[in-house]
């Protein structure tokens, strides 16, 4: 059973970067799609600087490809066959653990048949780790995304079959989806706690105990599978709506930009830029696009670096 759930668990990982290179890909087409259209940046969840949506998409885009290349090492880690350590105690026999574990696929044998036992709920643990920092990424773009589309900004529009009403108020249309994969990020969090918990401090060896490892594993992976296609079809089915974007900008977003040409133009030292910008900053039809091209630091707005992005999605493999 040990060799079994580790080869679960390596082809799990493959179907999972198979799935998250997908929406890898598509954000990626997204990003350089709306590189050039504004959307207000948010600090302490407040309007803080003009970023893009092209800006926003490659957020986490790079944040999912860390993941998916996280995953890689989770693999190196799982790719040792336990097999042939018996009850955890090794047999009186040659058995050819080597070439058995070449035959299934293993890079390498996990050589002490008693650590073989004892890594039961670790190996898992730092699978579900994989798992867990998906979600992680996936669940910040959920919640974004009923904020950014919440009548208070309504900076997407939201295709018809992502949305469901309410029981009682006829003008409601909830994107639950993106709920339940938020809340699903603690589910599969509480799940990887949930096995760390059952393994931790047994006796050296095996233990009935491990046998409650496996809901909360194949509970997770079929969690991540299923939030990672409900992430896409939102993702596809979302469309910025540039005019009330446009409309809802605070114009005070821009007094950083402001106190940073007072350094540039008159030598001023930021910090007397700064408060120069509280007291002069007027609002004089600043020039969205330009505004976002002027922020050429590499992985700003005006310079998202998407050729890198477009390297590291070719280079993963599955």
């Amino acid at each position: 059973m040990l060799v079994a759930l580790r080869l679960y668990m390596q082809n799990a990982l493959k179907e999972t970067k198979i799935a998250g290179l997908e929406l890898a890909k598509l954000l990626l087409n997204l990003a350089k799609k709306y590189q050039n259209l504004p959307l207000p940046g948010f600090s302490h969840t407040q309007q803080a600087m003009l970023s893009s949506v092209g800006h926003y998409y490659a957020a986490h885009l790079e944040g999912l490809l860390d993941d998916l290349e996280f995953l890689d090492s989770v693999k190196k880690q799982l790719n040792k066959s336990p097999l042939g350590s018996a009850a955890g105690f090794g047999v009186s026999l040659p058995l050819p653990r080597e070439q058995v574990a070449k035959d299934l696929g293993f890079t390498e044998v996990q050589l002490n048949s008693l650590y073989c036992q004892n890594s039961r709920g670790k190996f898992e643990s730092i699978f579900m780790e994989g798992l867990a920092q998906i979600m992680l990424t996936l669940g910040r773009f959920a919640n974004d995304l009923l904020f950014f589309t919440s009548y208070e900004c309504q900076y997407f529009q939201v295709d018809e079959s992502l949305i469901t009403g309410s029981s009682i108020m006829p003008h409601k249309k909830n994107l639950d989806g993106l709920e339940i994969l938020r809340g699903n990020v603690s589910v599969v969090i509480s799940n990887q706690l949930l096995i760390k918990d059952l393994t931790k401090n047994l006796l050296s060896g095996y233990n009935r105990d491990l046998q409650l490892i496996k809901k909360p594993l194949f509970e997770s992976v079929n969690t991540v599978k299923s939030s990672l296609a409900v992430a896409e079809l939102c993702l596809a089915g979302l469309k910025p709506n540039e005019e009330m974007i446009v409309k809802k900008i605070n114009s005070e977003i821009f007094m950083a930009d402001y106190a940073n040409k007072l350094v540039k133009d008159k030598g001023m030292a930021f910090r007397d830029a700064y408060k120069s910008a509280v007291k002069e900053y007027l609002n004089n039809s600043i020039n969205l696009g330009e505004n976002l091209k002027s922020k050429i630091s590499l992985g700003a707005p005006g310079n998202l670096g998407l050729e890198v992005y477009e390297s590291r999605v070719k280079n993963i493999t599955c």
